[in-house]
């Protein structure tokens, strides 16, 4: 069957394995914006909080009511480095070093 609803992050209060991302993310049916861990949830006291289930075209939606826009690639990128100029990779900018793949990357 297929409901609606969200993945939610719960980090879990002991060590995982990182190869198995079901570990730390559960799906929630029901969760959405208004309800965020499921329906019996709700989002007073959360307006600090940033947004969560939220599809790109909501995000659009929002940005282009509050007359702005969301980040490019570029700008997105700009503003996770914090301004710095650093390699983009520990191992430097290049993508495949010397023809190997240093992180699980899909080919395409």
């Amino acid at each position: 069957m297929v409901y609606a609803g969200s993945l939610m992050f719960l980090p879990p209060n002991h060590p995982v394995s990182l190869r198995d991302f079901s570990q730390w993310w559960t799906f929630a049916k029901g969760a959405q914006w208004r309800h965020p861990y499921g329906p019996g949830s709700n989002i007073r006291g959360l307006d600090d909080h940033p947004v969560v289930h939220v599809a790109f075209s909501d995000a659009l939606a929002y940005a282009k009511w509050a007359g702005k826009d969301l980040p490019t690639e570029a700008e997105w990128e700009f503003a996770a480095r914090g301004g710095s100029t650093a390699p983009s990779s520990r191992w430097g900018d290049e993508f495949t070093p010397h023809g190997r793949h240093m992180a699980n990357t899909l080919a395409g």
